[in-house]
C-alpha cells in the first residue's frame, strides 16, 4: 500500500472515528440532558413530597399539642373539681363537728341545771324539815333576808318651797304616816337629804319627811295663805305595828300558837317569848317573831333611833326607839360577839322594851331591841 493510500486510510479511519464520537456524544449528551431534567423533575417532585410530608407532620403535631393542651386543661379542671369537692366535705365536716360540739355542751350544761336544781330542793326540803320543831320555831327561822341598802341621812341647811300640795309624813316614805298637810308654796327647813331621794324637813314644830321630788330651791308663790291644816293626833287601829313603814297586824299567840299563827299567814305577826300578852306598861318585854319573807321583810334594815309603834286592843299607842341590833345563830349565841342572848330575847326583864326576831339567813337571826320612849 502506498503512502498516500495510507494516509487516506488514516484520514478516513479518523474522519469515521470522530463522526463515530460526535454522534455518539450527540447521544450521551442528549441522554444526559434527559437524565439531568428527570432528575430535576425528581427533586422538584421530592421537594414537593417533603413540604406536604413536612405540612402534614405540623398539622399532625398541632393537632397533637392541641389535644394535649386539651388534656392538660381539662386535668386542671378536674383537680380544682376535685379539690373544691374536698374543700365542701371538709368545711361540711367541720360544720358537723362543731353542732355535735355545741351539742354535747349544751347537754352538759343542761346536766349541770338540773343538778344544781336537784341541789336546790334537796336545800330546801332539808330547810323545811329544819323549821317543822315548834318548840325550837322562835330561834330557827330560816327565811333568807334580801339585801336592801340601809337608808342613810346627811345634815343640811336648806330652805325649799312646796311646788305641790303636799304631806308630811312620819318616814321616808309615802307609807309613813301623814303628820300634816301643806299648801302649795310653803316655806320648809330642810335639815337632811335621805339616801332615797326623800327630805327631812321641820315646818314650825312639826318635823317629818317630804319627796325631794315636790321641793323647789326657788320661791313658789302661795296659791293660800301659807298657814298649814296642821293634822289632829293620829288616830290608830287596835292590834297594829307600825314599823319599817308598814303597818302590821299583830297576835299575841305566846309560845304555844305564836309560830302557828305566822306560818298560817306571813303577813301577821305573833308574840312568842317573853311577856306573851303585850300592853305597853307591864314593865316587860314582849318578844315578837315575824317572817323575812312576809311581814317583817325588810326589817333587818331598821336604823338604830327608828320608831317604832304599838297599839293596844283600844287603839292606843306606844311609842318605842330601836337601841340594839344583834344577829344570833339558831342557838341564840351571837355571831359577833359569841353572847348567849335567849334570856335576853324571850325573858321578860329589862324594863318596857319589844325585841323583834326573823331569819337574816338560813342559820343566822336578827333580834332587835326597841325601848318605850316616854
Amino acid at each position: 500500500m502506498s503512502v498516500n493510500q495510507i494516509k487516506k486510510t488514516v484520514v478516513i479511519s479518523l474522519v469515521l472515528g470522530l463522526t463515530l464520537f460526535f454522534g455518539n456524544f450527540r447521544d450521551i449528551r442528549s441522554k444526559a440532558f434527559a437524565e439531568s431534567d428527570q432528575i430535576t423533575a425528581n427533586v422538584e417532585t421530592t421537594t414537593e413530597y417533603i413540604n406536604t410530608a413536612s405540612l402534614v407532620a405540623k398539622e399532625a403535631f398541632d393537632e397533637n399539642a392541641s389535644k394535649n393542651l386539651k388534656i392538660a386543661e381539662e386535668n386542671k379542671l378536674a383537680e380544682e373539681a376535685r379539690l373544691a369537692v374536698e374543700a365542701r366535705m371538709a368545711e361540711k365536716l367541720r360544720i358537723a363537728v362543731e353542732i355535735r360540739i355545741a351539742e354535747t355542751a349544751k347537754n352538759a350544761e343542761a346536766a349541770r341545771l338540773a343538778e344544781e336544781a336537784k341541789t336546790g330542793e334537796a336545800l330546801v326540803q332539808k330547810t323545811e324539815v329544819k323549821i317543822e320543831p315548834v318548840a325550837t320555831a322562835a330561834v330557827k327561822t330560816p327565811e333568807i333576808v334580801p339585801a336592801k341598802v340601809e337608808l342613810i341621812e346627811t345634815q343640811i341647811d336648806k330652805t325649799y318651797w312646796l311646788s305641790t300640795v303636799l304631806n308630811l309624813r312620819s318616814t321616808p316614805s309615802k307609807d309613813g304616816s301623814t303628820i300634816g298637810s301643806y299648801p302649795l308654796g310653803t316655806e320648809v327647813h330642810g335639815i337632811a337629804t335621805v339616801s332615797n331621794g326623800w327630805i327631812k324637813v321641820q315646818i314650825g314644830n312639826a318635823t317629818g319627811y317630804m319627796s325631794g321630788n315636790y321641793l323647789s330651791t326657788t320661791k313658789v308663790e302661795k296659791a293660800v295663805a301659807p298657814q298649814p291644816t296642821v293634822a289632829t293626833a293620829p288616830t290608830y287601829s287596835p292590834y297594829k305595828m307600825y314599823v319599817i313603814g308598814k303597818t302590821l297586824t299583830y297576835k299575841n299567840g305566846g309560845i304555844d300558837n305564836g309560830q302557828a299563827i305566822i306560818d298560817g299567814n306571813i303577813n301577821l305577826v305573833s308574840t312568842w317569848g317573853g311577856a306573851e300578852t303585850w300592853s305597853g306598861t307591864d314593865g316587860m318585854n314582849t318578844h315578837f317573831i315575824g317572817h323575812s319573807h312576809g311581814a317583817f321583810k325588810g326589817l333587818g334594815n331598821i336604823s338604830i333611833g327608828a320608831q317604832i309603834i304599838v297599839t293596844d286592843g283600844n287603839g292606843n299607842p306606844t311609842f318605842y326607839k330601836v337601841t340594839n341590833k344583834i344577829v344570833v345563830d339558831d342557838d341564840c349565841v351571837g355571831v359577833n360577839d359569841g353572847v348567849y342572848y335567849y334570856d335576853y330575847v324571850t325573858g321578860t326583864g329589862g324594863g318596857e322594851v319589844i325585841t323583834l326576831q326573823t331569819c337574816q339567813t338560813s342559820t343566822t337571826n336578827w333580834m332587835i331591841r326597841a325601848v318605850k320612849v316616854n
